[in-house]
């Protein structure tokens, strides 16, 4: 494994000027209340606002760009980047491009396919269960990773991480290669087209 993966890398205050005792009586009330009609006019625009934000939560929003909550079966045209603190959940779906998880990032992908790579770096943790990935995934100078049961058209490869990383029942297509991590990576039944190396070697 080439050494180093290189990701990507006016203010409220006014002056009323007259007091409440100097308006005329007949201005204390100019307008009337919305009564029933507002009422139902501020509970739709509520219930509207709920719904919206449901979607969201659903993955209905989501887009190429940053990712930063859960979402079932999204569909995105480009890269996806889970940044500091962030964590990433997808739920089925497709990702035409690259999934980026940057330092103290956290990705849990599950049956989702994926066009390009998946790349970790400094991340907190990646997870990919039952997944398919046209590239590699990547995983270097991070924490946990977990990669199950998933088809990896290139390679996997884990190098100076310092948490546990397991790699079970995978189909990969090119090499399994692991080296400098802190504990070697655990796993078993993985089929490897190319060569299994380094701390993966019995994988």
């Amino acid at each position: 494994m080439a050494t180093g993966i290189g990701l990507l890398a006016g203010g409220c205050a006014s002056d009323s000027g007259t007091s409440s005792e100097d308006q005329p009586s007949a201005s204390v009330q100019t307008q009337p209340t919305g009564g029933a009609d507002d009422t139902a006019s501020q509970s739709s625009s509520a219930s509207s606002t709920d719904d919206d934000s449901a979607t969201s939560a659903a993955g209905g929003a989501l887009s190429a760009g940053a990712c930063n909550g859960t979402y079932a079966g999204p569909t995105v045209s480009g890269d996806l980047t889970i940044g500091q603190g962030e964590v990433c959940v997808l739920d089925g779906g497709s990702i035409d491009g690259n999934i980026k998880v940057q330092t103290g990032g956290s990705l849990t992908a599950t049956q989702v396919n994926v066009g390009g790579d998946i790349q970790g770096e400094g991340h907190a943790s990646v997870s990919v269960t039952g997944a398919t990935v046209d590239g590699n995934i990547q995983l270097e100078d991070g924490q946990l990773a977990s990669v199950t049961g998933t088809t990896i058209d290139g390679d996997l490869q884990a190098e100076s991480n310092s948490g546990v990383q397991d790699f079970t029942g995978n189909t990969i297509n090119g090499n399994l290669q692991c080296e400098s991590n802190d504990q070697a990576p655990t796993g078993s039944g993985n089929q490897v087209q190319g060569n299994k190396e380094g701390q993966c070697a019995g994988l």
